[in-house]
C-alpha cells in the first residue's frame, strides 16, 4: 500500500472516530409536544431527553463543534494527501529532468563530435585541393619552361643558319660580279627586311612574355593573398570556437555553482 493510500485510510479512521465521540443523534420529532408550534421546536420548550431548553443548546452546539473539526480533519487529511502527491510528483519532474538534461548533454557531445568530423573532412578536402593545385601549377611551369626551352633552341638554330647564310652570301658577293654585287644587295635588302620583321616579331613576342610574366605575377599575388586571408579565416574560427568553449565552461561551473 502506498503512502497516499495510507494517509486516505488514517483520515477515514479518524473521522470515524470522532464521529462515534462526538455524534448526537438527533431527537426523535415524536419526542416532545407540538402543542406550541407547528414548525421546529418551541422557545419554551425542548425535546424529551434534556432537562432544560439550555442544555438542548448546549448539545446542539457541540455537535457542530465536532462537525466542524470533522471538517477541519478532513481538509487537513486532503491537504497532507496532496501534498504528498505534490511531493511524488515534483521528485518524478526532477528525475525526468535529470534524464532531459542527461540526455541533452549526450546530443550535445554528439554534434560536436559530428562537427569536428565534418571540420576535419573539410580541412582535408582543402588539403588535397591545394595538393592537386600545386601539382598543376608546377606541372604548368614545366610545361612553360620546355615551351621557353624549346623557342630559344629554334631561335639559335635560326640564328646560326641566319650566319652560315651571310658567310656564304658573302662569299658569294666577293666571286661575283657586279650583276652579283646588283643580286646580293637585292638579297641585303630583302634580309634587311627580314630583319626588321623579326625584330618586330621578336619585340612582340617579348611584349607577349612580358605579359604572361605580369600575369603568372598577379596570379602568385592572388594567390598569396587568397592564403593570407584563409588563414587569418580559419585563425578566426579557431578563436571563435575558443570564446565558445569558454562561454560554454563558464556557463556550467555557474550551473554547478548554482
Amino acid at each position: 500500500m502506498s503512502n497516499t493510500s495510507l494517509l486516505k485510510a488514517s483520515a477515514v479512521l479518524l473521522v470515524t472516530a470522532i464521529s462515534a465521540v462526538g455524534c448526537v443523534v438527533a431527537p426523535d420529532s415524536d419526542g416532545y409536544s407540538r402543542s406550541d408550534g407547528r414548525y421546529g421546536y418551541p422557545s419554551t420548550r425542548y425535546p424529551t431527553g434534556y432537562d432544560s431548553r439550555d442544555q438542548y443548546e448546549w448539545q446542539r452546539e457541540r455537535q457542530r463543534q465536532y462537525e466542524r473539526q470533522r471538517a477541519y480533519q478532513l481538509e487537513q487529511a486532503r491537504n497532507r494527501a496532496e501534498y504528498h502527491d505534490r511531493q511524488v510528483w515534483l521528485a518524478q519532474e526532477r528525475d525526468r529532468q535529470k534524464q532531459y538534461d542527461a540526455q541533452r548533454k549526450r546530443d550535445e557531445w554528439e554534434r560536436q563530435r559530428r562537427q569536428q568530423d565534418a571540420k576535419k573532412r573539410a580541412d582535408e578536402q582543402r588539403q588535397r585541393e591545394i595538393r592537386e593545385k600545386a601539382d598543376q601549377e608546377r606541372k604548368n611551369r614545366e610545361k612553360e619552361i620546355r615551351e621557353r626551352n624549346n623557342r630559344d633552341r629554334e631561335q639559335r638554330e635560326r640564328e646560326q643558319r641566319d650566319r652560315e647564310n651571310k658567310a656564304r652570301i658573302a662569299q658569294e658577293r666577293r666571286d661575283r660580279n657586279n650583276d652579283a654585287q646588283r643580286r646580293v644587295q637585292q638579297q641585303k635588302a630583302q634580309q634587311q627586311k627580314a630583319q626588321q620583321q623579326k625584330a618586330q616579331q621578336q619585340k612582340a613576342q617579348q611584349q607577349r612574355d612580358q605579359r604572361a610574366k605580369q600575369q603568372r605575377e598577379k596570379a602568385q599575388r592572388d594567390q598569396a593573398q587568397r592564403q593570407r586571408q584563409q588563414r587569418e579565416k580559419e585563425q578566426r574560427a579557431k578563436d571563435q570556437q575558443k570564446q565558445i568553449a569558454e562561454l560554454r565552461e563558464r556557463a556550467e561551473r555557474a550551473r554547478q555553482n548554482r
